[in-house]
């Protein structure tokens, strides 16, 4: 039931492990509770303030289930696995990441545009198969 403790309780709503080291540094702050420990689950979803939902669909009767709710943090860019319309009702704020992958995604494209330009992947192939038949001096010069 609920409990009269100071420790802010954070749920992760996720189907995956949390690393170790992740869930220390968290448990050094909060008590953090997930779904697969039913115990702590029950012991403390009412106590919830923040919500961390990693790829995780966020409902109006989850959200109903957390009566202190107060965060939802996305480490995503989108949020439309969050139910906005609930969690405005209910003054809940919802934080997300827009720009995060931005540069990420610019450097994944430029190195994209150079494989396909010099044919990189096509003569790491060659040189892992230390074939001497399919080398040539023009083969790989961005040219088909």
């Amino acid at each position: 039931m609920a409990t009269s403790n100071r420790i802010p309780v954070i749920c992760l709503y996720t189907k995956y492990n949390i690393p170790s080291e992740q869930m220390q540094l968290l448990e050094g702050h909060f008590i953090v509770i997930t779904e697969k420990d039913k115990d702590r689950w029950l012991k403390y979803k009412n106590d919830v303030i923040a919500v961390v939902p990693l790829r995780h669909k966020l409902t109006e009767d989850i959200l109903d289930e957390h009566p202190k709710l107060r965060i939802i943090s996305l480490s995503s860019v989108g949020y439309d696995h969050i139910d906005l319309h609930a969690a405005a009702k209910r003054g809940i704020r919802v934080g997300y990441a827009p720009n995060i992958p931005n540069e990420a995604t610019a450097e994944i494209t430029i190195s994209l545009i150079l494989n396909t330009a010099r044919r990189i992947v096509e003569g790491d192939r060659i040189c892992r198969l230390n074939d001497t038949n399919q080398f040539s001096l023009n083969r790989l010069l961005g040219r088909f």
